[in-house]
């Protein structure tokens, strides 16, 4: 909203008349690339409390950096301690640039992790934030222990942010309309894949932890656990180890359309290996969901 507003619209202008100049400036020795009354007019808006001028800094933060890497720095540290509503409208805006840049990922550390615990009156705004954490998380800028804001993330107990990180984890399987475009890497793309795939691995492993010590009592939970063995699309063999994660999920998977994907992939794993030892671990996993429910016979057919 703010970056349509007249308001928003003339102080974008600025920015772009901003930057524009300092482009003009290249190579001239100078820690700021502002004009003096272009910041000076910024640092006005921002003292007076426009709003605007909040969230076109949270969604233009690059362009900020480029133009006063100094500057943008203390401001993103002072911002920390804005009212709530102004600290809303940056934040806001800055998810919402469509960018994870992994310099910003140590400067807007602290912001990443109040904005966990925060419940922002845009949804997109949350949904956008679980992205982020998810892309950061597979760069391995983050991870999964204490401390890190992927942990923070699982222990606050959103159960609809939890369902999409794990929905946005499985869109990164090689059969998937890619989200990876916006995982760019200088590695090898099969390299990088390979990564992708191992990092998901072991948040699965984890997940399966986290709700082991869980009482699963509500149907959000057992929809979650249910989701997790869709990330056997992930695994390049099946073993032991891996067969207790899936039959972790069993009594759970009539919930959605996971049964149909999770025998597709056992079907896929079925012929990686040692055909005797995956009929075992299959015929296990087969026994457990029995136990439950009984898949369609159209599910069954090719595994069996």
């Amino acid at each position: 909203k703010s970056l349509n507003s007249p308001e928003g619209k003339w102080i974008t202008a600025l920015l772009y008349l901003s930057l524009r100049v300092s482009r003009l400036q290249t190579g001239k020795s100078s820690k700021s690339r502002w004009k003096a009354k272009f910041k000076k007019t910024y640092n006005e808006l921002i003292d007076k409390s426009v709003i605007d001028s909040y969230t076109i800094f949270g969604h233009y933060l690059s362009n900020f950096h480029y133009i006063d890497k100094e500057w943008t720095r203390e401001k993103i540290k002072e911002f920390l301690n804005l009212p709530p509503k102004l600290w809303e409208a940056f934040m806001t805006g800055y998810l919402y640039s469509g960018n994870v840049y992994d310099d910003f990922y140590g400067i807007m550390f602290s912001h990443y992790k109040k904005a966990i615990v925060h419940k922002f009156a845009d949804n997109h705004a949350g949904e956008s934030l679980t992205q982020h954490l998810a892309i950061y998380y597979l760069r391995e800028l983050d991870g999964l222990k204490k401390g890190n804001l992927l942990y923070d993330f699982i222990q606050n107990g959103n159960k609809k942010r939890l369902e999409q990180l794990i929905g946005y984890f499985w869109m990164q399987r090689s059969d998937a309309p890619k989200a990876n475009i916006d995982i760019k890497t200088d590695k090898g793309q099969k390299v990088f894949n390979a990564s992708i795939d191992k990092k998901i691995i072991e948040f699965w492993e984890y997940l399966i932890g986290y709700y082991h010590n869980l009482n699963l009592t509500n149907d959000t939970d057992k929809e979650i656990v249910s989701s997790l063995a869709k990330f056997a699309v992930f695994l390049p063999k099946l073993d032991a180890e891996k067969t207790e994660w899936i039959k972790f999920s069993a009594p759970y998977l009539d919930s959605g359309w996971n049964i149909s994907f999770v025998l597709e992939y056992l079907n896929r794993l079925k012929d990686i290996g040692i055909p005797s030892e995956n009929a075992k671990y299959i015929a296990d996993i087969f026994f457990e969901i029995t136990k439950h429910f009984l898949p369609d016979y159209k599910d069954r057919k090719s595994v069996v």
